[in-house]
């Protein structure tokens, strides 16, 4: 099997098991997602009596449920600010939804390099397929990690097909 068909496979198990995806972010409630939060979108700033923190370039901001952005932050941290205005999500569910987040970055990986594919020299078509294939290896852990260690791959059963179920 190639690289790109067992690409294909695993989104397609992906896509099949999304519910659990849907599960993990809909215990979470909607907000102001900044879509691309990191250290170099971010400005720390005091008072002389705290640290306020100002985010940049609001390019891929929206309104949902904050996945993409808890996957560089330190969760406790987040869920000790968030929990005054939404009581009733647990740390559990703000872990699991950074997990998620890790899965919707690689899927976008994915799809930002796929158009490469289009290139003909085997220079692009290398390093475009190069590139999928740590894409593909990463979406693969993010998935385990969502999953937890109790549930079986689907490769691990008996009728062997795909890898990734949430």
């Amino acid at each position: 099997m190639t690289t790109l068909e067992r690409l294909v496979e695993d989104l397609d198990a992906l896509e099949r098991d999304w519910t659990a995806i849907e599960r993990a972010c809909s215990e979470v409630p909607a907000t102001l997602v900044h879509g691309d939060f990191r250290p170099r979108n971010a400005y720390l700033r005091s008072d002389g009596t705290r640290l306020n923190l100002f985010p940049i370039d609001w390019e891929h901001a929206g309104w949902g449920v904050p996945a993409v952005d808890l996957t560089r932050i330190d969760l406790p941290t987040y869920w000790t600010t968030v929990r005054e205005f939404w009581p009733d999500v647990r740390l559990a569910d703000v872990q699991r939804l950074g997990r998620v987040g890790q899965i919707f970055r690689r899927l976008a990986a994915i799809r930002w390099m796929s158009p490469q594919l289009a290139y003909d020299t085997p220079q692009w078509l290398s390093g475009a397929m190069a590139n999928l294939q740590v894409f593909h290896a990463q979406l693969t852990d993010a998935v385990r990690r969502l999953r937890g260690p109790n549930r079986r791959s689907t490769r691990d059963a008996p009728q062997g097909r795909g890898t990734m179920h949430a």
